[in-house]
């Protein structure tokens, strides 16, 4: 490990269709964010790192770039992800979603609407990224 402790791989991803809500419990945690970009530089705003102290919760919404890097030197560190809606991906894996029988399976996977039009509010950091039907 390198000093400080704590492993250095992160996994930095994004999602589409859904958000993400992490709890962090126990333990420390730095959530990393980076937002979409323009093609306007003037647009971009800078990458966040914030320092999360169990009990905590975090919510990463699309299409925003995201990653959390455990920080807790010899302590455990729980992290439980939920999303919003539905992972249809993650509900038809065996043992993936221990309450799966609760919910009603659609038989295909819903039509995603990513990328096709998101307006976020002036007042929102994101609204930069504004994107319009084509």
């Amino acid at each position: 490990m390198p000093p400080g402790g704590y492993k250095i791989r992160v996994y930095p991803h994004s999602h589409d269709d859904f958000e993400q809500v992490s709890i962090i419990h126990p333990g420390t945690m730095v959530h990393h964010m980076r937002r979409a970009w323009s093609r306007n530089l003037n647009e971009w705003l800078p990458d966040e790192h914030e320092i999360l102290t169990a009990p905590a919760v975090v919510i990463s919404k699309p299409p925003d770039i995201h990653t959390t890097q455990a920080v807790t030197a010899g302590e455990r560190v729980g992290l439980i992800d939920f999303f919003a809606p539905v992972r249809w991906d993650f509900s038809n894996i065996d043992g993936m979603v221990v309450n799966r029988a609760e919910y009603p399976m659609l038989p295909q996977q819903p039509k995603s609407y990513a990328r096709v039009a998101t307006v976020y509010s002036a007042s929102d950091p994101r609204a930069a990224s504004n994107r319009r039907p084509t």
